[in-house]
């Protein structure tokens, strides 16, 4: 794919991603969600200290299993990444799984 920009040709970069990478992203993030929507409906059905343990299940489930692990695989062809960075991504997917 070729971008005309400022009278310069641009070339997008072409990714190919295998089924393999793709279908397991899938499968994780459907395990992760189903997990963090079973440890939610926990945390709701209980009360006292426990309700804080679900919760923070679902959210390491959710934000973690599903939405971080499913983009980190997805984009694992084109990733070089830092573990700074990767420790920050998941711990954004976390806080904002369970809000």
């Amino acid at each position: 794919m070729t971008f005309i920009l400022a009278s310069q040709a641009v070339t997008a970069p072409s990714s190919t991603y295998g089924p393999t990478l793709v279908g397991m992203s899938y499968a994780i993030s459907v395990f992760g969600s189903l997990t963090g929507l079973q440890s939610a409906r926990r945390a709701r059905a209980r009360t006292g200290p426990d309700v804080l343990g679900w919760l923070v299940a679902a959210a390491i489930s959710i934000g973690g299993g599903a939405v971080w692990s499913m983009r980190f695989i997805g984009m694992l062809a084109d990733l070089t990444y830092k573990p700074a960075i990767v420790l920050l991504s998941v711990g954004i997917a976390m806080v904002a799984a369970p809000s």
